[in-house]
């Protein structure tokens, strides 16, 4: 309590605990109905940044289907989208829980997944990013349920990612995965949903999104990406015999054929 109410260190602003707990500084001000003839002046250039590129956003919960290329992702990813629209949802930020995983192979990634020694942690990126990776290269269908928080909620789901964006987190394929740290994310900042507590064998991406869609709701239609694969096993059930054949010659030969369908 007592840090919130010094004064900034002009040499070190950002390190106030203003700026560094914007959530919890939110929870302790409402629950010490502090004014503000209370508190000094404190500037915090970095949340206001961070904060203004999510406001009057819409929070989601993102489930990327299905993927044994990765053991990770064995199971699906869940992840959050920030955006004005939804429906646009790739213009937004994305937050999501992942792990380190540069220089293992296969084997000890499985391995230290299951004992212990993968470290992981939040992290933002624009949603466009993920969603050509998972769509494009990994060929997953991707799900957007936009969720029912108020604008309040979603403000402190975003200052909540702040306090936590530096924390490095021991990495588990069942408990501590992206799947429980969404769910845990969520539940600090709206937990009269009663998201929490959540005990399971194993958290599983799929589950934890039905938990957020049926404690907290959707306030818009579910949205539904289909990988690049399946958008072109759709184009090519819509040809005729004669097409697939004209189109078959064509990639054996990488040519166009003059005569080919426009289709």
């Amino acid at each position: 309590r007592a840090a919130f109410l010094l004064p900034q260190d002009a040499s070190d602003p950002e390190e106030h605990a203003r700026c560094r707990f914007p959530a919890r500084f939110s929870l302790m001000r409402r629950a010490f109905a502090w004014t503000e003839s209370d508190l000094s002046r404190v500037a915090c250039p970095e949340l206001e940044v961070h904060q203004a590129a999510l406001a009057q956003s819409k929070v989601s919960v993102v489930f990327a289907s299905y993927y044994i290329g990765n053991p990770a992702s064995a199971f699906g990813h869940v992840l959050l989208s920030f955006a004005e629209d939804p429906a646009a949802a790739l213009r937004g930020h994305s937050v999501s829980f992942e792990a380190g995983t540069e220089g293992l192979s296969t084997f000890g990634y499985v391995r230290r997944g299951l004992l212990g020694g993968l470290h992981a942690g939040y992290h933002i990126a624009p949603l466009y990013e993920r969603a050509g990776r998972y769509e494009r290269q990994e060929l997953r269908d991707l799900w957007v349920f936009p969720l029912r928080l108020s604008e309040d909620e979603v403000l402190q789901v975003a200052r909540h990612f702040w306090e936590l964006k530096d924390v490095r987190y021991e990495y588990g394929f069942f408990q501590h995965n992206c799947a429980q740290k969404v769910l845990a994310l969520v539940h600090a900042a709206a937990h009269h949903h009663g998201l929490m507590p959540y005990s399971a064998p194993a958290v599983l991406p799929s589950e934890v999104v039905r938990r957020l869609v049926e404690k907290v709701g959707v306030e818009s239609a579910i949205l539904r990406r289909p990988s690049l694969l399946e958008q072109y096993e759709s184009k090519l059930a819509a040809l005729s015999a004669q097409e697939r054949v004209q189109l078959k010659a064509m990639i054996a030969d990488r040519s166009v054929v003059p005569s080919a369908s426009v289709a």
